[in-house]
């Protein structure tokens, strides 16, 4: 069936042409807190910042003593200071080792004092893209659960690398569309990595619901905006959304996927396992997320 104009809901938010094409990375941030995390992270921050000249910048939160968490007895200057001691210690630890990876580039260091799972995101919010590893190269038991805290935190697009050698910018990116806002809002906010791809493919798996936007009058729309894109829908496989993505990214040849996150509520996408979750903590290829 041929395909109307796209509804102006969707040009809006991936705005004239002429804006839209000339938005760029300006700052790249990879949040520290994981040693080797932070290193495969920075290596996977690399090419972007390379090729469009961005700031990369380096954020570690420096986590108080925990006084209101602890029995007074524990307040004593020796433990105090021993903790203190132990944090200064990681934070020079990850300083040297975010300006080794980042070497030759223009670089920021940022430790200011906080809480790590809450001061990741809100620091991550002025960036345009903010790096992470994927959880199975990290050391911490926790690394999904602060992944998903920066994305959820930023606001941003975050970036999961996923294990292996870092790959260079993508040149094919598979733009996961279900219709939702959170898609819109990923589509939006990731624009400047639209820019530096030479095609789009938008995939919608499965149906759409009644009235919202198909593929087609997405990649159309991307199209006006100065975008080589193209709109296809796929049905969902045995394996659910996320192996299909998997699935269709492979037989298009892309080298990254680009999807906005939770679109259901986090309750259930934390207890059925959803999309998101599954995307964060075992990456296939490079993956963009936008909550």
């Amino acid at each position: 069936m041929a395909q109307g104009p796209p509804p102006r809901a969707v040009l809006g938010f991936l705005g004239n042409q002429k804006e839209a094409s000339s938005v760029t990375l300006g700052t790249i941030l990879v949040p520290a807190y994981d040693l080797k995390g932070l290193k495969h992270a920075v290596a996977a921050a690399r090419p972007y910042a390379e090729s469009a000249k961005a700031k990369l910048v380096g954020l570690h939160v420096r986590e108080r003593y925990p006084v209101g968490a602890v029995a007074e007895y524990y307040w004593h200057a020796p433990i105090v200071e021993e903790f203190q001691s132990g944090i200064a210690q990681r934070a020079e630890e990850m300083r040297a080792a975010f300006e080794e990876g980042a070497a030759g580039l223009e670089t920021e260091w940022r430790q200011p004092e906080g809480t790590e799972v809450v001061d990741l995101g809100i620091q991550a919010r002025l960036a345009d893209l903010v790096v992470v590893p994927a959880p199975a190269v990290c050391e911490r038991t926790d690394a999904a659960g602060m992944a998903e805290a920066v994305l959820v935190g930023s606001g941003r697009c975050v970036l999961v690398a996923p294990p292996g050698e870092a790959r260079p910018v993508p040149r094919h990116i598979l733009l996961a569309w279900n219709g939702s806002v959170e898609a819109a809002r990923a589509a939006a906010i990731a624009r400047p990595m639209l820019n530096l791809a030479e095609r789009v493919t938008v995939l919608s798996v499965g149906d759409i619901a009644i009235g919202m936007p198909e593929p087609g009058a997405v990649a159309d729309a991307l199209r006006r905006s100065g975008l080589a894109a193209e709109g296809r829908s796929v049905a969902k496989g045995q394996g659910g959304v996320t192996a299909t993505l998997a699935e269709q990214a492979e037989m298009a040849e892309a080298d990254a996927v680009l999807l906005g996150a939770y679109s259901h509520t986090r309750l259930r996408e934390r207890i059925l396992g959803g999309v998101t979750r599954r995307l964060v903590t075992e990456p296939k290829l490079p993956t963009f997320m936008v909550h």
